[in-house]
């Protein structure tokens, strides 16, 4: 009943995406204090634990930001510059990480029950640094494709590999975010935290439309006014600041993760 009652205010914010951003980046703020507020008010295993889960949430929303290009700039960025053999490009680029995923959940699956055997399964903290790691890679792997493209046109080949790290990358970070939340949460706050997780993830969702911006390419009259070559200027030079960026998010959880893994206590036993 609830759902149902408040699907008007959607359409509302959906109607006003001005708006709908300002109230959103407030929230956030708003249950990001909350949670360490409330952190704060646990004893000290809970209150390391509640933490380490805002951390990686918060490190969360600019994974999800960059990822979601998936959804925008990179559907237009394979219609207009990636040679896709004369297939549609919106279909290709949005069968390519479903199939990436479901051919590889069970390799990364046993690959981790497998570690975990062997005592040398990575840490969460450890998993999302490498999930940057891989976006970041993903997205240099498109500059390349960029930097040897003929007439503005990328080969196949360099967009494939480029989406494999992308993909890798999720399944290092999206399949343990609610477990890393349900583990690292008070009993009574669990629900609270896992809220917290999802609006991180429609922040991240919001960014990636911003960031998205930044790549719009020139038109009048719905008609591109650039050409390919211009517009894969355009893209590279974004996916390589997104490359940048996801780098050294990497790097600072990785210095980052004896302290969390040290924060998280019984929680993890073993890995790096």
């Amino acid at each position: 009943i609830g759902s149902l009652a408040i699907i008007p205010l959607f359409i509302f914010l959906f109607n006003n995406y001005t708006l709908m951003g300002k109230i959103m980046f407030h929230i956030c703020i708003i249950a990001t204090v909350a949670m360490v507020i409330i952190a704060f008010q646990q004893d000290k295993i809970a209150r390391d634990k509640m933490l380490t889960a805002i951390v990686l949430v918060a490190f969360s929303v600019l994974f999800w930001a960059f990822y979601e290009q998936g959804g925008g700039s990179l559907n237009l960025y394979t219609e207009r510059n990636v040679n896709t053999f004369g297939m549609p490009a919106a279909a290709i680029n949005n069968f390519i990480n479903p199939f990436y995923i479901i051919l590889l959940s069970f390799p990364f699956a046993w690959m981790w029950l497998s570690l975990s055997k062997k005592d040398k399964e990575p840490s969460t903290p450890m998993k999302f640094s490498l999930s940057f790691f891989q976006l970041g890679l993903g997205f240099f792997l498109f500059v390349v494709g960029a930097k040897l493209a003929l007439n503005g046109q990328v080969s196949f080949f360099w967009y494939a590999l480029g989406y494999l790290l992308l993909t890798t990358g999720e399944l290092c970070i999206s399949p343990i975010g609610l477990s890393m939340i349900t583990k690292l949460s008070p009993p009574k706050f669990t629900g609270m935290m896992m809220g917290f997780w999802f609006l991180a993830s429609a922040l991240g969702q919001h960014l990636a439309g911003v960031i998205g911006t930044l790549m719009a390419i020139p038109s009048e009259g719905g008609a591109t006014t650039v050409s390919s070559v211009e517009s894969l200027s355009i893209y590279s030079g974004v996916f390589m600041k997104i490359f940048y960026v996801s780098i050294g998010g990497g790097i600072i959880l990785l210095l980052l993760v004896p302290i969390l893994k040290r924060w998280m206590h019984a929680e993890v036993k073993q890995g790096n």
